[in-house]
């Protein structure tokens, strides 16, 4: 405890108790221990409350600010310190400029009142006060403070509720919302089903948020930036969402660990590329899974001759992750010395990042070409397809005494019998003369 939290602790106790001895006193709903919690308002200056370093936010543009300016991985451990909360003070008046919220947030100032820990940090408002204070037009606040006894873990459920709820969380970054989620889950052990509550979505959603920021994780030590957040492709959501779907397969799962590996770092370099989305991180996937010597038959035609020739090196075994609790890359490492897959020899390339950004365009548009030759075949099969589900339906029909309608049968089977002559003699217009 600092010298200043017990000062902050008493002036914000001495306002509540003064606030709750008033007649007509005003209150504000608070989600709190899953209920609503009606908290009396006060006014505190507006120089008063400290922001949330915590702040589900920010965690990215922090990341990016230690990136920019050399500090410490842990400059903004002490939230009390001036210089942080300084800091902190110009990214939520840089993320308030970028969103084009200046105008709203002076327009609505104070609709509702800041929510406060009981020692005077923020849990929702920061970007509010941070407006207040640069326009410096107020004096005073509106701020209901939540119970002295409310636990760190009880405070996040308050902050995912008031705002990550399904309705308020459009203006949250992936990365922000993964990473607060990941840190009630992780570090203050919230469960699963507790948090997908809290944000009005399901317990899968929740799961799937955790399997994205894994794969983030594992991508930024892939590209040499460790925790590095703001350097993960913004508009890239969806392509992690794929591959963490892709690597829940069982048809994957079961895969060996090399090419398994294969296809992870593969679509890597789709992520890190300019050009490659969720849909080409599907195709690039799904070639590799498939017929992986063909895509490696296909980049040795496409390569530089000095990448190409790393194709033809022996396959190494996976590297082992960062993140120990990566499930895949457990199998992998149990896997030990086997017998790698033809065609996993593209992890020879797209190993180093510096590669996979030459390797990755021309991967995208062989997964391309793969696909759409494979919907050509799928095409040139239906007849044969639906000839054989046809028959299958017919060799499961019995005519018995109890069956009606005999007389309808039998002219379907007329028309069956017409539409067969139909099909066998255009099959016998494309058929050789020789064919019999």
């Amino acid at each position: 405890m600092t010298d200043a939290q017990p000062t902050r602790i008493a002036f914000l106790r001495e306002r509540v108790q003064a606030a709750e001895r008033v007649a007509n006193r005003t209150t504000f709903d608070v989600p709190f221990r899953q209920r609503q919690l009606s908290l009396v308002k006060i006014f505190i200056p507006i120089s008063f409350p400290l922001y949330n370093i915590k702040s589900g936010r920010t965690h990215r543009a922090q990341t990016e600010w230690i990136d920019l300016n050399g500090g410490s991985a842990g400059f903004f451990e002490d939230a009390e310190d001036d210089e942080v909360q300084s800091v902190q003070h110009s990214l939520l008046l840089e993320m308030i400029q970028q969103e084009g919220l200046d105008a709203d947030l002076a327009r609505r100032q104070q609709r509702n009142p800041i929510v406060l820990t009981y020692d005077g940090f923020i849990i929702d408002g920061n970007r509010r006060v941070a407006a207040l204070r640069a326009a410096a037009d107020v004096e005073n606040v509106s701020a209901v403070i939540l119970p002295e006894d409310a636990t760190r873990a009880e405070v996040f459920e308050t902050e995912l509720e008031l705002q990550m709820a399904r309705e308020t969380r459009a203006d949250y970054d992936w990365i922000d919302q993964g990473l607060h989620v990941r840190y009630g889950v992780q570090e203050l052990g919230e469960p699963i089903n507790s948090v997908a509550q809290r944000m009005n979505i399901q317990e899968q959603e929740v799961n799937d948020i955790l399997a994205r920021m894994v794969l983030v994780d594992i991508y930024l030590a892939w590209v040499g930036n460790p925790d590095a957040y703001h350097r993960v492709p913004g508009d890239s959501e969806q392509a992690f969402l794929e591959l963490s779907q892709i690597e829940g397969r069982q048809q994957v799962r079961n895969l060996s660990a090399q090419h398994r590996e294969a296809i992870r770092l593969a679509c890597f370099g789709v992520i890190q590329s300019a050009v490659g989305g969720y849909m080409d991180v599907r195709n690039v996937a799904n070639t590799i899974r498939s017929d992986p010597a063909d895509v490696v038959a296909r980049l040795r035609e496409r390569l530089p001759e000095q990448l190409a020739a790393r194709l033809d090196a022996p396959v190494p075994q996976p590297v082992n992750p960062p993140n120990e609790d990566d499930v895949l890359f457990q199998l992998a490492e149990a896997a030990g010395d086997e017998i790698a897959t033809p065609g996993t020899e593209v992890v020879n390339i797209f190993r180093e990042p510096s590669d996979a950004s030459i390797a990755a365009p021309p991967l995208i548009d062989i997964a391309k070409d793969m696909v759409e030759e494979g919907r050509e075949v799928q095409a040139h099969l239906q007849p044969l397809r639906k000839l054989d589900r046809a028959l299958n339906l017919l060799r499961s029909i019995r005519i018995t005494a109890e069956t009606k309608q005999l007389n309808n049968v039998a002219q379907r089977l007329d028309d069956l019998n017409a539409e067969a002559d139909r099909i066998a003699a255009e099959v016998g217009d494309y058929l050789s003369p020789d064919v019999t």
